[in-house]
């Protein structure tokens, strides 16, 4: 059983960082910096005090991100957009996250990510993995966001589609 963990654990690492192909990466970025657009008019609609915890923000991050989850592990892959407010820069990204822990299901979730802290945006962008513990419950589409707080930054999530019920140790990393 262990054996078919450490398989699966291993084949989703060597075929989870994809790279935009060339021909598609202006229309794969509009459509990014698009969501990017809507997931900040919504969340400044929907969760008070945003608009000031995004005028404190060294940055955010902005995408989706797809993924299933087995009985022992699980993992999942999206794009995202990384906008540094103090550079004025934008960066377009592949995210992966590989989950270890008890769960079932599959679904896309939408993710928003402020960032409080230079060094751990920076740290992220380069593709140093970050630790999560998770837990979740989603079940068909949601507009409304679900916020985490963590050392440095929030980060607000909503369900696109799927149900999924999982409680993980999780690794997630951008490239």
């Amino acid at each position: 059983m262990y054996r078919s963990l450490l398989t699966l654990v291993l084949v989703f690492i060597a075929t989870a960082c994809a790279t935009i192909p060339p021909g598609e990466r202006a229309a794969i970025r509009e459509e990014l910096d698009a969501n990017a657009e809507e997931m900040l008019a919504q969340l400044t609609e929907k969760i008070p005090r945003f608009s000031e915890k995004l005028e404190e923000s060294v940055g955010y991050l902005a995408g989706s991100v797809s993924g299933v989850k087995g009985p022992l592990a699980g993992g999942g892959y999206g794009r995202a957009v990384l906008v540094d407010r103090e550079l004025e820069t934008r960066s377009y990204l592949d995210i992966t996250r590989l989950d270890v822990g008890a769960g079932l299901g599959t679904g896309k979730v939408r993710a928003f990510v402020l960032f409080q802290n230079r060094a751990l945006m920076e740290g992220f962008a380069r593709g140093v993995r970050q630790p999560m513990l998770r837990a979740a419950s989603v079940a068909g589409e949601s507009s409304e966001y679900a916020v985490q707080q963590g050392d440095g930054y929030l980060i607000f999530l909503a369900a696109e589609k799927g149900a999924a019920l999982t409680a993980t140790a999780a690794l997630v990393k951008a490239r």
